[in-house]
């Protein structure tokens, strides 16, 4: 499995703040679609610091997603959108679940 854990903190101008809506309401529908997607979770911190965890069942899929046309836009938004970020991208080792 791969996850990415992107954190970033975007511009306080709301016309910006609409502009990553509408991305986000673009790009978030597509997910569940692309072969060996798992999950995407958001979070939001009290720093108004936000949080995604997105997990793929591979390389091959995760890379899909990075390459997608549609997500490369998006990226190329989100560099003037995010005052700070910081991406992860990871391989599991392991895993332990319970219930």
């Amino acid at each position: 499995m791969y996850v990415t854990v992107f954190r970033a903190k975007g511009s306080a101008d709301h016309s910006m703040q609409m502009q990553y809506s509408e991305w986000f309401n673009r790009l978030a529908p597509l997910l569940p679609d692309l072969d060996g997607f798992i999950s995407m979770k958001q979070y939001l911190a009290d720093d108004g610091e936000a949080c995604f965890i997105v997990e793929f069942r591979d390389e091959v899929s995760h890379r899909a997603w990075s390459e997608h046309p549609l997500h490369l836009a998006a990226k190329e938004f989100g560099r003037s959108f995010f005052s700070s970020y910081d991406i992860k991208v990871c391989e599991l080792r392991y895993q332990r679940s319970s219930g």
